[in-house]
């Protein structure tokens, strides 16, 4: 038997659930911290879309050097905003 950290017994769990489920899973290394082109991943958009988001003051980024950098955190209260948008239910 393998003996696994909790954290990474979780997370290893919910990919395995998400596989089951046919539905797609996204793994970060730095869960904190993400390109556009993670962001765009968790969002499901492109990455020009992304930074039209940022440009547009609509997800919140920061500039490390060259590069945009989106907190997790945003990035998933954006996903949950546009998806209760979507879905015609308001999330205040």
């Amino acid at each position: 038997m393998l003996d696994l950290p909790a954290p990474v017994a979780e997370a290893l769990a919910e990919l395995l659930a998400a596989a089951a489920d046919g539905q797609p899973a996204l793994v970060l290394r730095s869960p904190n911290d993400l390109s556009t082109e993670q962001a765009a991943a968790v969002l499901g958009v492109s990455r020009p879309t992304v930074v039209r988001l940022v440009e547009a003051g609509k997800l919140p980024a920061r500039m490390v050097g060259t590069h945009r950098r989106l907190a997790l955190g945003d990035v998933l209260a954006y996903r949950e905003a546009s998806s209760g948008r979507r879905s015609g239910t308001s999330t205040t």
